[in-house]
């Protein structure tokens, strides 16, 4: 198919660096331009795309009788490949290293010293198929083996789609396949990704070509290598209110609405960003990163800029306000970037200074979430009408006047409230009737179709006229009309269609409402609401990669947080729960059935479920955070635990779990080891039965737990033994002393109980060697006592 100059770039860009895939796979001695000539060539049949990734280092460019236009193309590519290694030096030899995790370059300061160096191995990214870093280096031939095997997987499934594949399809192929393999191993640090480096040239690439064909008023052209000249424009936009908004719905049916929900502003916030794209005439390689409520695009310093954008967040906050009232908006804000600022040597790199200030300039647009819309004089007027009115029963939104409900019923602008129990009938809106279908048709989904505002077809709307369909099945390829999205699986039908996948977190949901979800605890008949994120996120970004924080390695960091919780914590799904092992793969119940994932993605989560489990849950978590980021010890997650009855608002138990969290992160204690104190830690914590806890400290609790809980069980002990524990922590909070009247006291009761439940006497002399010693807690186990105590008394209490 023919290509127009631009898409050429663009094409040669994205390939240039694909021969070092072959090189590695087939240990050829070639150097790599040559290898990805060859590769494209056997592709594409246009030249140029071949032309312009044979002659991607300036060096060679220069040996070449290259003239006009190509010679400027691939003089494009060669600044957009330096620009995005952020590195001065190049590969210009191969050796067989795998690709090293992006974590093992973060650290914070000396105390904790350097993180360990861990190799991702060959694999794919998704939930089922992850490879945890290894330590270990594998041997030589054991990694081309390796790469082998994975090349001819690539070649057989490109063939499958020929010179005819989308652009977009041969992005997502590359995510699939080059995210594992190292962009360079020589004698650069190789923790950048193929795939990271190659999207990231593509993009600079387009967005250079496009600000050199508006060039000065002058007859001479720009000079490609002037790293001065602001050319590169950082877009970040948020979404905001996400909260007030996924979690403002009655308790009855809350589940499949809430899942609705937040799936759909997922969705927003990427049709917003492809919107902007459109707008831009830009590649999906521009979109750096959409999760987490944030997108972040790379865009052209060109003269329409500033006047596209102004009018896309204008548009966007104008139909936001029309159909939710204010209570979720968009705010855009941009900085300006030159080549400097992709190549500095200093700590801190200079693009962390434009990261920072881009997110700084998002925090003051937050505090005027409808600035663009403002201006407009009909913001100002009344909304809604007087009198009596109709409100949705699930959020409280105005729905119409008294009077009109048959007429909007008929028209489908509302929906009955199905509820066997309420004699009057009750409403709720078109969008938290669309929100529970969509909840409903998420527990199957295999794959989303994005239909652009030139599609034709029904579906479920998104901004700007743009619209989205549910496959609960695999589609029909003569089916397809728009953007195939698949959920959680890299496999793509061949041909022609326009096709990618993405992480999405939850892709399950368990049966009934709330109050049918406490009947499944263990205990006391309540819910729970969990929240985690990674504890200093903001200062790893700014500081955590020093010197070496290069675009690519930016990006890399951001999008392997988000598979973790977007993608790699669907592992859930297929996990059980049981009240002696906790989470594991075998024993107890299906945890599908427990808990439900509300929102997972960017570096935080919200799960709800039966309040039992979700200590376990957060364990878990963190353990596989641990496996996740090498075991580096200045990646750590906190989380907050809020208990509730199923009848309560989820707001309220997501602003509980919220505080929860904060305590956790503020939570600081003193290590010892040997009775001596060794450190001095704070976050890294959970907050579970309003006490901050370790996570070590939480293993402790939790194995105690179990030993008092079989004793209830199997009658070895009476419940009673859970009031003295309260009794000697009480005592022991009158004045905080470890070396106070507490001690003998416990000691007298402890010993004298223990003579009335011979069968629990060993138990309770390890209980009391704790108390007195605390040799396997981070904080005094008797300022912790209350918490096996309080976990005991709900796992075991009776209720109708």
């Amino acid at each position: 198919m023919p290509y127009s100059e631009r898409d050429a770039l663009y094409l040669g860009a994205l390939l240039h660096d694909i021969g070092k895939f072959r090189q590695r796979a087939l240990d050829e001695h070639l150097r790599h331009p040559l290898l990805s000539a060859q590769v494209i060539d056997a592709l594409f049949e246009d030249e140029r795309i071949k032309t312009i990734a044979a002659f991607h280092h300036l060096e060679d460019l220069r040996r070449s009788n290259l003239k006009g236009s190509l010679h400027r193309l691939a003089e494009i590519v060669c600044e957009a490949d330096s620009l995005a290694s952020g590195e001065r030096r190049r590969d210009t030899e191969t050796l067989q290293r795998p690709l090293q995790s992006i974590f093992s370059a973060v650290r914070l300061s000396e105390a904790r010293g350097n993180p360990p160096e861990v190799w991702q191995p060959i694999g794919r990214l998704t939930d089922e198929y992850y490879p945890f870093p290894e330590q270990n280096l594998p041997e030589p031939a054991q990694l081309q083996e390796r790469y082998l095997l994975h090349w001819r997987a690539f070649l057989q499934e490109l063939a499958q789609f020929g010179a005819a594949i989308h652009p977009d399809t041969l992005l997502a192929l590359l995510k699939k396949y080059l995210w594992c393999v190292p962009s360079a191993s020589y004698r650069n640090v190789p923790d950048i990704s193929l795939y990271e480096h190659s999207r990231m040239t593509a993009a600079l690439a387009v967005c250079l070509y496009d600000f050199l064909q508006e060039p000065p008023d002058s007859s001479a052209q720009s000079d490609v290598f002037d790293r001065n000249e602001k050319r590169f424009q950082l877009v970040c936009g948020d979404i905001t209110g996400i909260q007030r908004y996924i979690y403002n719905i009655a308790h009855k049916g809350a589940l499949r609405a809430l899942k609705g929900r937040s799936f759909y502003l997922q969705l927003l916030l990427q049709v917003a960003a492809r919107e902007l794209l459109r707008r831009l005439d830009l590649p999906l390689a521009c979109l750096l990163y959409a999760s987490g409520g944030k997108f972040y695009v790379l865009a052209p310093n060109t003269s329409r800029f500033s006047e596209v954008l102004h009018r896309f967040e204008q548009e966007v906050q104008e139909w936001l306000l029309e159909r939710y009232d204010g209570a979720i908006g968009l705010v855009v804000a941009h900085v300006e970037l030159c080549g400097q600022d992709f190549v500095g040597e200093q700590h801190p790199h200079p693009i962390t200074r434009k990261w920072a200030e881009v997110t700084e300039k998002i925090e003051q647009r937050k505090r005027q979430p409808f600035s663009a819309r403002i201006t407009q004089g009909d913001f100002w007027k009344p909304l809604g009408p007087g009198g009596s009115i109709v409100t949705c029963y699930a959020t409280g939104r105005y729905l119409c006047r008294t009077g009109e409900e048959a007429e909007k019923l008929q028209a489908r602008e509302i929906f009955l409230y199905e509820d066997e129990e309420e004699a009057t009938p009750r409403y709720i809106s078109q969008e938290q009737h669309e929100a529970r279908e969509l909840g409903r048709a998420l527990r199957s989904a295999q794959a989303i179709e994005l239909l652009s505002p030139d599609s034709s077809g029904d579906g479920y709307v998104l901004f700007n006229g743009w619209r989205f369909i549910i496959h609960e099945q695999q589609p029909e390829a003569g089916q397809v009309r728009g953007e195939l999205i698949w959920l959680n699986s890299d496999e793509m039908l061949p041909g022609t269609l326009r096709q990618n996948w993405m992480f999405y977190g939850g892709n399950w949901a368990f049966e009934g409402d709330f109050d049918q979800a406490a009947e499944r605890a263990r205990g006391s008949r309540l819910l729970g609401a969990l929240r985690m994120d990674v504890d200093n996120l903001g200062q790893i970004f700014r500081d955590g990669l020093g010197a070496n924080a290069t675009f690519s390695r930016v990006v890399q960091l951001s999008t392997m947080l988000d598979f973790f919780f977007a993608g790699y914590l669907n592992k859930l799904r297929g996990l059980r729960w049981d009240i002696n092992e906790g989470v594991q793969q075998n024993n107890g119940n299906p945890l599908k059935d427990m808990i439900q994932i509300v929102y997972a993605g960017g570096d935080d989560l919200f799960i709800v479920g039966v309040w039992n489990v979700l200590p376990d849950v957060a364990q878990w978590i963190r353990r596989e955070f641990g496996r996740f980021t090498g075991g580096n010890p200045y990646m750590t997650l906190s989380g907050g635990i809020a208990l509730f009855p199923p009848k309560l608002p989820l707001y309220h138990a997501a602003q509980e779990a919220g505080r929860a969290e904060e305590k956790a992160k503020d939570f600081r204690r003193h290590v010892r080891r040997n009775g001596v104190e060794v450190a001095t830690v704070s976050k890294n914590a959970l907050f579970f039965l309003e006490t901050p806890i370790s996570w070590n400290d939480l293993e402790v609790l939790r194995q105690w737990v179990v030993r008092l809980y079989q004793a209830i069980q199997e009658d070895r002990v009476s419940r009673g033994i859970l009031g003295r524990l309260y009794g000697i922590y009480a005592e022991y909070q009158q004045n905080q002393n470890a070396w106070g009247r507490w001690r003998w006291r416990a000691c007298y009761s402890l010993a004298r109980y223990a003579n009335q439940h011979k069968a629990f006497a060993d138990d309770l002399q390890q209980l009391a060697a704790e108390l007195f010693c605390s040799t396997s807690t981070e904080s005094d186990f008797v300022a912790l006592i209350h918490i096996p105590a309080r976990w005991t008394e709900m796992l075991t209490r009776k209720e109708e």
